[in-house]
């Protein structure tokens, strides 16, 4: 008979062999459907285990309200950088000392349906590839790409799903981004994936994936934009846009210019509520949507006038109104003119032709003193009170 110290050996043996087995079928889903977010066994790692975030700034992740903002079309104009953020979630790193994998891979993707192997390479964006056990060990990856990647529309027509009868866009086509930046819908919801396939060959165990909102359509502008001078000032109304047509207007914003394209106010005065690109920006000033020349704050979507103030009077400015929907986009500008004008007192209008001298009647209409006009009146009532004063002392 073998000593104890023998049989606790093998014993202990036996249960770390027992222990790798068994991590290594959870997480290769004996458990759980495969490419179906992950399996439902105690270690095996599922799409909630992934965080993925969007990064403006390496290191900083946006917020969720940030980044359903930030992908309009001045970003997409402009090609501005971005970076995808991949990361196990504290629920991962739990499961990472009993995942014992030696292969399979981790890909990174854009696009739509791009969990489906027949499609992916034609209407998705590949951002890179890493072997599991690295991604595992690091717990980590940062790809760069950019807006106008992300703005990349794929969608055509529509289907029906067999479950729930929802109809929405089929993928089709191929991923080329667009130069111009623009959208045949009101905007679409891209998709950011992170796909684990443990033997490495496209047959996707985990699915993990964040929906993006992309709107590259500004609003319409307000209609019947009218410029009226005021005294050092000029005042803007215009009649609103039909917010139940445009649901994601968030509100107006005004832009002015002096001379030969001069800002008005020093940078900074205003927070421009749009954003700008200015290698597609189209002429100076208001009409290249500069955000130097913003001359208002953001107003609300129910505004309809906003008097400019601090003008010199006699100089003529440019003023125009644009709409800016929740996506940081604006609407075309059209500029017009007015020229700030010292407003006349009632008495100055009161004293100009046909006015002056023609009045009858009220205290504003008084002529000249005269025998029986305001000139007599103190003598009137002086003698009224020296006659009363004689009746009292008869009296006494």
């Amino acid at each position: 008979m073998p000593p104890p110290s023998r049989v606790l050996a093998l014993v202990a043996g036996c249960g770390l062999l027992l222990g790798a087995a068994t991590a290594r079928a959870q997480f290769g889903g004996t458990t759980g459907a495969t490419g179906t977010g992950g399996t439902t066994g105690a270690s095996g790692l599922a799409a909630s285990d992934f965080f993925i975030g969007v990064q403006a700034q390496e290191g900083s992740n946006l917020s969720d309200f940030e980044v359903t903002r930030f992908f309009n079309k001045a970003n997409c104009d402009c090609k501005t950088k971005i970076f995808i953020f991949y990361a196990l979630l504290p629920s991962g790193q739990a499961k990472r000392a009993s995942i014992l994998a030696t292969t399979g891979t981790v890909e990174f993707w854009i696009g739509q349906a791009c969990d489906n192997t027949f499609t992916r390479n034609v209407q998705c964006k590949n951002l890179g590839i890493d072997t599991l056990p690295v991604f595992l060990q690091h717990g980590q990856e940062t790809l760069p790409t950019d807006a106008q990647v992300m703005s990349t529309y794929t969608l055509t027509g529509t289907f029906t799903t067999p479950d729930g009868g929802t109809i929405t866009n089929n993928p089709s086509g191929t991923f080329t981004p667009t130069p111009d930046c623009t959208l045949p819908v009101e905007s679409f919801t891209q998709n950011v994936y992170l796909l684990v396939s443990l033997a490495g060959t496209g047959t996707y165990d985990v699915v993990a994936s964040r929906p993006v909102k992309v709107d590259l359509n500004p609003p319409p502008p307000p209609a019947a934009v009218k410029i009226t001078p005021g005294n050092e000032a000029l005042v803007l109304n215009w009649t609103q846009v039909d917010t139940s047509l445009f649901p994601d207007l968030f509100g107006y914003q005004v832009l002015c210019k002096r001379g030969a394209n001069l800002q008005v106010f020093p940078t900074g005065t205003f927070t421009p509520g749009f954003v700008s690109c200015p290698a597609t920006s189209t002429g100076t000033g208001p009409e290249g949507l500069e955000e130097a020349f913003v001359c208002s704050p953001l107003l609300s979507a129910t505004a309809t006038s906003f008097r400019v103030e601090i003008l010199q009077n006699g100089i003529p400015y440019g003023a125009t109104v644009v709409s800016v929907d929740q996506s940081h986009n604006a609407s075309a500008p059209d500029v017009q003119y007015g020229v700030p004008a010292l407003t006349k007192s009632f008495y100055e209008v009161y004293r100009e032709p046909p006015n002056a001298g023609g009045a009858t009647g009220g205290l504003c209409a008084m002529g000249a003193p005269a025998r029986h006009g305001w000139a007599a009146l103190p003598v009137a009532l002086g003698a009224a009170a020296l006659v009363l004063a004689r009746r009292r002392r008869r009296r006494r």
